[in-house]
């Protein structure tokens, strides 16, 4: 783990506190190299935090044991970084590719003796978009005259008398 990891962790369940979690821990991972103690209370009155209450729980340690507990029970599997996952007790270390966890599963439950279910069935191609109408000769694309008109029908909201033909003035 490096050098921050322990206090920006705090500062995610201080901001917990106050419903921001996911907040901040998206703050922290997309702002790694901005981790200090000044840092992560920017950070926290960046989200909007209050600033008071945020920084007596991170300056208290109040989740430091709990943190130390995690790392700990880390250490004892041997997991030394992030991410890190087990899957029916094999390490399966760092970012991985979805088709890298399918096939640690799937050889899991070979293993077992279970049978692999099917890969899911690919996409239904999706219909293309019609093409652009195209203008008469003469007139560009975008051009007002370009457009179609529409006959009227006599049917304007001033025409009393709804004159189907609309020729009456």
């Amino acid at each position: 783990m490096h050098q921050f990891a322990a206090k920006a962790s705090q500062a995610s369940q201080c901001a917990k506190e106050q419903g921001k979690f996911w907040e901040m821990n998206e703050k922290l991972f997309s702002n790694q190299g901005k981790l200090s103690v000044a840092d992560l209370k920017q950070h926290a009155v960046d989200l909007g935090l209050k600033a008071d209450q945020f920084n007596q729980c991170l300056d208290s340690d109040k989740y430091q044991k709990d943190i130390q507990k995690d790392m700990d029970d880390a250490s004892k599997y041997g997991v030394s970084s992030t991410p890190s996952f087990f899957i029916n007790g094999r390490p399966f270390v760092g970012a991985q590719p979805l088709d890298g966890f399918v096939q640690v599963i799937n050889e899991e439950l070979e293993r077992a003796g279970v049978p692999i279910p099917p890969p899911p069935p690919a996409p239904a191609p999706t219909a293309a978009a019609p093409a652009p109408a195209t203008p008469p000769p003469g007139l560009k694309a975008g051009d007002p005259k370009a457009k179609p008109e529409v006959a009227d029908k006599g049917d304007k909201k001033d025409d009393k008398k709804g004159d189907p033909k609309g020729d009456k003035p």
